[in-house]
């Protein structure tokens, strides 16, 4: 018997947000941690679940939900940052 997983708010991103994880992906000096959270949420914003985003990248569950919710929540706030600064504080 496959196990559920418990609702989660949606997360819902435009094309202006995807285009920075993208691009923070993509970069060279970007954090490991930051570049991990980056691949991750796009695919959660595809509600796919955490189980099926941590076997397709190769993470652990636990370090998706902490990528889903570290970047998911503060994401208007770390955008705001990239628009002020030109780069993710």
């Amino acid at each position: 018997m496959a196990m559920r997983e418990r609702p989660r708010a949606p997360l819902v991103l435009n094309s202006l947000e995807r285009a920075i994880l993208e691009r923070q992906v993509r970069r060279h000096r970007v954090a490991s941690a930051l570049s991990e959270r980056s691949r991750v949420v796009p695919r959660c914003a595809e509600r796919m679940l955490s189980n099926s985003v941590a076997s397709e990248l190769g993470l652990n569950e636990h370090t998706v939900g902490k990528g889903r919710r570290c970047l998911g929540i503060s994401m208007t706030a770390r955008l705001a940052k990239v628009a002020l600064a030109g780069r993710v504080a």
